[in-house]
């Protein structure tokens, strides 16, 4: 009979970097993307849309920028605004 493996052994197997890094990776490249872009762009004005009332039952409580600039303090960068600018960084 085999013997089932966690998750996180299996990482630590194959030294391979856990998925969700890499997808919070891709949400901080594509967060700057939509940032170089211009300011009339209807993705940027999208992302800082509020939406306004109540929010349905079921329905997220945080947005995709609220995630993005969670995302940014989990690795440390607090001056993303005039990071953000400089696509090497």
């Amino acid at each position: 009979m085999q013997r089932r493996k966690f998750n996180k052994v299996l990482i630590e197997e194959t030294e391979m970097t856990p998925i969700k890094y890499y997808v919070r990776g891709q949400k901080i490249q594509q967060f700057g993307h939509i940032m170089r872009g211009s300011d009339d762009n209807i993705t940027k004005a999208v992302l800082f849309w509020k939406p306004t009332g109540k929010r349905p039952r079921g329905c997220l409580r945080k947005r995709w920028m609220d995630m993005a600039k969670e995302d940014l303090k989990r690795i440390v960068v607090n001056d993303w605004r005039n990071i953000i600018h400089d696509r090497k960084k």
